[in-house]
């Protein structure tokens, strides 16, 4: 019997199902304590349509990391047309706003303890994809060691800050964040510029 297509609306929608309710296993729980029958069971499949669309459970787990990080990337890659300043602000926006929206995605996802280098992997390329997006806002060189141990350094503080002030949400609200986050930047940026960023 020939497969069924992947890439109808009808497929799609399935996929996009499997993916929501994927996650809503995988962000509470060890890949290993994950059974595939909770989620399919959830959303009425069998555990076939799983394996079609996702070859094996490690598939269905990189599939769930991909989703939400291409989701994270779209929130803080702001509007090109935007001065340097409103760009950043954009982004921090972006990014507390993402991460206050999917607290168990973030904090799974910063921790990337995951045994799967698959998954560190692309945890890692989303890292640099918004190192990349400061970087070139801000006018740095990431060529320069100076810049990248800079913003690497400000990148883990931005999580773990956020991640802290997710266990804590009363600390601040996202608008005092954002400031905060602003303000450390500054600073990482005129020491990274060597004082030729204001």
């Amino acid at each position: 019997m020939a497969k069924r297509p992947l890439d109808t609306p009808r497929a799609l929608e399935r996929r996009r199902q499997l993916i929501e309710a994927g996650f809503e296993h995988f962000a509470d729980s060890d890949y290993d304590d994950v059974q595939l029958d909770q989620v399919t069971k959830a959303i009425g499949v069998s555990h076939g349509v799983v394996f079609q669309h996702f070859g094996n459970k490690k598939g269905f787990y990189l599939a769930i990391v991909e989703h939400l990080l291409d989701g994270f990337l779209e929130c803080v890659a702001p509007d090109a047309d935007l001065p340097a300043q409103e760009r950043l602000t954009a982004g921090l926006a972006g990014y507390i706003g993402w991460a206050a929206e999917h607290p168990r995605g973030f904090t799974s996802l910063i921790n990337a303890t995951s045994r799967f280098a698959d998954v560190r992997e692309l945890v890692e390329r989303a890292r640099q994809a918004t190192i990349e997006l400061i970087a070139a806002g801000m006018g740095l060189d990431l060529s320069q060691a100076r810049a990248r141990v800079a913003l690497r350094g400000w990148i883990g503080g931005l999580e773990a800050t956020v991640a802290e002030w997710l266990r804590t949400p009363d600390t601040a609200t996202e608008q005092e964040l954002i400031e905060y986050m602003q303000d450390t930047l500054a600073a990482t940026l005129r020491w990274a510029a060597g004082d030729q960023v204001a």
